[in-house]
């Protein structure tokens, strides 16, 4: 786990930020930094579901000062602010004895006053003499973005040192894990899984106004495909770029559209488990342990098998073929394909009939071998 990134902060993935923030309690306020469109306010509404607690959405770029502070009116010749929706809510929760996840996104993008208040209620819980409620637990988080390509404010030492800061920087095994459990569309997930670097924005590219892709885009993307699947035509990829092209953008879409026509749906997870000895031809010129290319498609190829595998029916025949299959790729792929049945109880079956196998026993030996030097 790198320690610094270039803005100098420390670097979390998803796993180690959820990790961490565990280990906080709720007077411990949180701010984490992160590139546009990598689930940041996804993931602090998620945690709140996960501990029944109210979720707060404050977008302080759309903010003025009087819906932090409170709207400001004279009674009986004393100044008083107005509690503004957010405070109301948390009083609700209170008298209901929920516990508040309130978020403050898009920090970095609010108006200097608006920080001021912010400010406040980070370093005292309280806010123009209205003070949180001491009968439930109140998570401060906050997100900005960072890079210089976002027109964003910087903080001062004093506002930062109230925070528990980081920057999520999660992985693309992280996003492709989640996309497969949320039904992101197959062409998307295949294709990221063979260009990592094409699921998040360039930083720093210079022109601001250039479309980019994005962990959201490729999702947004993916529901397009989901409600219109005859769009992901191989013999037919113009509208699919089109579509591509506004989400992801001009860079990306021509590749994603490639993709989809030279190489998506050539080979599925169930032709490999199901259909092996029909489709061996076009499985070993694919796949086959004689080039780059393959080694490529089989990574690809036994991440979906051990997800069918490991989701639905296990047949005899789907080990016999998944075994073929094995017996195709090149020793690196052998290794990987190992390891993912070693990790899963539910794959065990597959393992012990595999260690029977005498000549398997073998290549995997000098497969593990060649793989340690």
């Amino acid at each position: 786990m790198p320690l610094e990134s270039t803005s100098g902060n420390l670097q979390l993935t998803i796993t180690e930020m959820l990790e961490t923030l565990e280990d906080l309690d709720h007077s411990t306020s949180v701010l984490c930094d992160g590139i546009h469109g990598i689930g940041k306010s996804s993931i602090f509404k998620q945690l709140a579901k996960e501990r029944n607690a109210e979720f707060i959405d404050m977008r302080l770029s759309q903010c003025e000062y009087t819906e932090v502070a409170g709207y400001p009116k004279d009674m009986d010749g004393k100044m008083v602010h107005l509690n503004p929706w957010w405070r109301t809510r948390i009083e609700e929760c209170s008298a209901e004895g929920r516990d508040v996840v309130l978020l403050f996104d898009e920090m970095n993008r609010a108006h200097k006053d608006v920080l001021q208040s912010v400010f406040q209620v980070v370093l005292d819980r309280e806010v123009q003499g209205w003070t949180f409620p001491d009968n439930i637990k109140v998570w401060v988080y906050a997100a900005g973005n960072i890079g210089d390509d976002y027109d964003v404010n910087m903080f001062d030492g004093a506002l930062c040192d109230r925070f528990f800061r980081f920057e999520l920087t999660p992985t693309v095994d992280e996003w492709t894990d989640w996309a497969k459990a949320n039904d992101v569309h197959d062409a998307v997930v295949q294709f990221i899984m063979k260009n990592e670097n094409m699921l998040d924005p360039v930083m720093n590219l210079g022109d601001t106004d250039v479309k980019q892709q994005s962990r959201r885009s490729w999702t947004k993307l993916s529901s397009i495909f989901n409600r219109k699947p005859e769009l992901v035509d191989p013999d037919n990829t113009r509208r699919l770029q089109l579509l591509a092209a506004g989400f992801v953008g001009c860079k990306v879409a021509p590749k994603f559209a490639q993709f989809v026509r030279d190489e998506f749906k050539q080979l599925t997870a169930y032709d490999i488990l199901d259909k092996f000895d029909e489709m061996k031809e076009t499985i070993v010129k694919t796949c086959g342990a004689g080039s780059s290319e393959g080694a490529a498609n089989a990574s690809i190829l036994v991440e979906l098998c051990t997800d069918v595998l490991e989701k639905e029916r296990m047949t005899a025949k789907r080990k016999e073929n998944y075994q073929k299959f094995l017996d195709v790729v090149n020793m690196d792929i052998l290794c990987l394909a190992w390891q993912s049945l070693m990790k899963s109880t539910k794959l065990l079956g597959i393992v012990e009939q595999l260690g029977k196998d005498k000549d398997f026993r073998k290549k995997l030996a000098a497969a593990t071998s060649n793989n340690m030097g």
